[in-house]
């Protein structure tokens, strides 16, 4: 019984992320309207990481002095 009550709980937050990202489409401002579709699908993905391990968003710069655009959700291990 217990699965069944996290599985549902997870569907629920999966079905809250769809709607607030379908509702975001009446916005007009493009970011406001990708941080709140960034902001649904980071809590689902939290919740399925293991400890250790985080999201963010920004860009990736490498040894060499490059870097990319911006990169909308960056999964990355905090050790």
């Amino acid at each position: 019984m217990a699965n069944l009550y996290f599985y549902n709980r997870f569907l629920a937050e999966i079905k809250k992320a769809i709607l607030d990202s379908t509702n975001a489409t009446a916005l007009n401002h493009p970011v406001i309207r990708g941080n709140i579709r960034e902001s649904g699908i980071g809590k689902i993905i939290m919740q399925l990481l293991p400890d250790g391990w985080d999201i963010g968003k920004g860009q990736i710069h490498d040894a060499f002095g490059n870097q990319s655009g911006e990169i909308d959700l960056i999964i990355y291990n905090k050790g």
